[in-house]
């Protein structure tokens, strides 16, 4: 299972640690690991893939979130809008309609 996001600031230099701060279409933000295989093509603004695989070995699930794939950009941007307009319809039914008060 993976969670599109679009990276804010990368931390580290690559041969070492490398870590990202993402934001999601969902509008959360976590700091998460780089794989080593693409630490060295991973920038500021560029959209990415991050593995919400369950981390094994745990009874309870936890996500790995580990930033593992590269996105070009229009890739990101339609996986981004896509993820986004699919929630934003989903809100949009939990509003209340002004008229009658009734939801959506």
């Amino acid at each position: 299972m993976y969670h599109v996001g679009k990276v804010l600031m990368v931390y580290g230099k690559s041969g070492e640690k490398v870590e990202v701060t993402v934001k999601f279409w969902d509008e959360s933000l976590f700091i998460t690991d780089v794989l080593p295989a693409i630490q060295k093509k991973i920038r500021e603004g560029v959209y990415v893939l991050v593995d919400y695989a369950p981390s094994p070995g745990l009874n309870v699930y936890e996500p790995l979130r580990v930033t593992s794939r590269i996105l070009s950009d229009q890739e990101g941007k339609l996986t981004w809008d896509l993820f986004k307009d699919s929630q934003d319809k989903k809100n949009e039914k939990k509003k209340p309609d002004s008229s009658n008060g009734v939801y959506g």
